[in-house]
């Protein structure tokens, strides 16, 4: 079921009752609260039920008043049950529901490299793909918020675009980032976050993929897959251009980072910015996404569209919605009258809606630059988050409603990513749809290798083959079955189909408000879920993972941590092959050499040593 439709307010009602009175006999009009709760038209039946431990009638009433997919509410005294519509089935595309039985028992190699696939289309398209930084699954109104100021997107997403309702990610970062760009899912390339982290130097990226295939290619924003030597940066990888930060972090307007510890080995801050081939020497002092965004916007303007056989690859990866909490004040200045801060302006929640307007922006000049480049009908944009909003860690300001955990957890909250498809080559049958079969970020690798017309198969000694499948049939509507049946989320982490085995420890198990947090997060029941004892949840059904229904299905259970435990040998992490132990040492020396910007060990002037191409 989808967590995200849009609806239409009818008229006002309010259900509440003594604590034990039966449901089925509940009838409408007690007024005991002067909270009026919206009833929205449904049309037929109502369902599910989520039902949160409350003892305030009005807490219940204002909960369901702010839950954009809930009709109306039951008070019982000690509990709130909101009565949440079921999806749209007018709207939504359906997929991957049930547990797919005949699943391969072991990972399968790369059938034997072909020719070239032939392209799709008549001509190869541009190909946009736009990854935003810890945002939250509510912090944009095509979820259903109504406070945040997304105008753009959710114009284009309800007009133009196909919404993914199941695009999988990791729990973090870097993660996240090398399976896109390396086709490959987190246990095969790499699950790791710290500053040393890297695409496997054996791997080809996609960058370098489509650049064979006559794409010139460009990247700016955050990079964080591997910067100690040349090889291992954009330019390295790829990307005829870049300019970004290397590092997972970095302060959005000095660009200055602390992830490498030089501090303690030179005795200065250190500068991440980069530029291409050299150190961002000077470019440090503006809004990290209005350089970013800017430099996505330049190549366009620049870019040759007469050449057909030149189309354009840009991996725009913007900083926000990261900590540190730094917003243009123009974009705070959005939200001074919507309430967000009781203890008066500049809250942490404040600056969090003013990162989705920044990235509302951002996603704005980047469409239009394309419409007014007559680039537009010939592209294909694809915007995903790399993880789940931080509810629960760094910045605590992030909503992941109705989505169960946050960042660095594994729950749907961690791991379901805000996703959307759009531009001109999505079928006008897709637009204003939303999509539940399963997508992984990995997955992107293959779709835009098959557009590009070149071969997704990227094998090599003592590497995992691509994970990545082509999803771009069942995203142009040609196909109605699931490309995709399994998703090895992380280590302990399986989906087949609508089943999710959770045989680790998931982490804050937490559920954030629509309005978190300014309204504190709905505490979670003591769940244990780990090796010895796996939890189970339908994530079609159940997106809000509140029914662990391990006991229920034994023999899913059973035969999905069998799985686990076949796939568990061929886990990969990512490895720099040429890299000095001391790295992180030699790094810092170079940057204090370079004034104070981050440098790799190896980087003489302007020259680099290509990566594999």
């Amino acid at each position: 079921m989808p967590v995200s439709v849009s609806v239409m307010i009818s008229f006002c009602l309010i259900l509440a009752v003594a604590a034990n009175a039966p449901l089925n006999s509940l009838s409408a009009g007690n007024q005991n609260s002067s909270c009026s709760v919206v009833v929205r038209d449904h049309g037929s039946q109502i369902n599910p039920e989520n039902i949160v431990p409350m003892t305030s009638l009005s807490d219940c009433c204002d909960l369901c008043t702010r839950t954009p997919i809930c009709y109306f509410f039951v008070f019982t005294g000690t509990n709130c049950h909101l009565k949440l519509q079921p999806y749209n089935a007018s709207k939504n595309i359906d997929g991957n529901k049930g547990y797919y039985l005949g699943l391969p028992t072991a990972p399968s190699p790369s059938p034997p490299p072909g020719p070239p696939p032939k392209p799709p289309l008549t001509i190869k398209p541009h190909i946009v793909f736009i990854m935003v930084d810890d945002w939250g699954w509510f912090d944009a109104g095509f979820h259903g918020n109504t406070v945040i100021k997304t105008p753009f997107m959710d114009k284009l997403v309800a007009e133009e675009s196909l919404l993914l309702e199941r695009h999988y990610v990791y729990k973090y970062c870097s993660p996240t980032r090398r399976s896109f760009l390396s086709g490959r899912v987190p246990p095969h390339s790499g699950e790791s976050n710290g500053p040393d982290v890297t695409v496997d130097t054996r791997m080809h990226t996609i960058a370098a993929k489509l650049k064979s295939s006559g794409y010139k290619t460009g990247m700016s924003g955050k990079w964080h897959a591997g910067h100690m030597t040349v090889k291992q940066q954009p330019h390295g990888v790829g990307f005829d251009t870049s300019l970004g930060y290397m590092n997972g972090a970095c302060d959005h307007y000095t660009q200055i980072d602390g992830e490498d510890g030089c501090n303690k080995h030179i005795g200065m801050a250190t500068v991440d910015i980069w530029d291409t081939d050299r150190p961002g020497y000077g470019l440090n002092g503006t809004y990290g996404d209005f350089m970013y965004v800017g430099r996505a916007v330049e190549t366009i303007r620049n870019h040759n569209a007469s050449d057909e056989a030149s189309p354009l690859f840009y991996y725009l990866a913007m900083q926000c919605a990261h900590d540190p909490m730094e917003a243009p004040q123009r974009f705070l200045d959005i939200y001074e009258n919507d309430d967000l801060c009781p203890g008066g302006a500049g809250c942490a929640m404040q600056v969090e809606y003013a990162f989705s307007s920044v990235i509302d922006e951002g996603i704005s000049n980047v469409t239009k630059a394309l419409k007014e480049k007559g680039m537009w009908d010939n592209t294909l944009l694809v915007v995903a988050s790399d993880n789940g909003g931080p509810a629960f860690s760094d910045q605590h300001a992030a909503s992941n409603f109705p989505l169960r955990g946050g960042k660095y957890q594994l729950w749907e909250g961690g791991v379901r990513g805000n996703a959307f498809v759009s531009g001109g080559v999505l079928p006008h049958s897709m637009r204003g749809k939303n999509l539940s079969a399963t997508i992984h970020v990995c997955d992107w690798y293959s779709t835009f290798c098959y557009l590009g017309g070149v071969d997704p198969n990227d094998d090599a000694p003592r590497i995992p083959s691509i994970d990545s499948i082509n999803q771009w049939h069942i995203v142009s509507g040609t196909a109605s079955e699931p490309a995709r049946k399994e998703t090895w989320i992380a280590d302990g982490v399986l989906i087949n189909g609508s089943m999710k085995l959770l045989a680790c420890e998931p982490g804050d198990g937490r559920w954030s408000t629509p309005m978190y947090p300014k309204s504190p997060a709905w505490n979670s029941t003591t769940i244990r879920c780990s090796e010895a004892t796996p939890c189970l949840y339908n994530v079609v059904d159940d997106p809000w993972e509140r029914s662990n229904i391990a006991n229920d299905h034994p023999n899913i259970v059973r035969a999905m941590v069998a799985r686990l435990a076949e796939l568990a040998p061929s886990k990969f992490s990512g490895q720099c092959q040429d890299c000095p132990d001391n790295g992180q040492e030699l790094i810092c020396e170079q940057t204090g050499k370079n004034g104070g910007y981050l440098t790799p060990v190896d980087w003489v002037n302007s020259s680099w040593e290509k990566g594999p191409m």
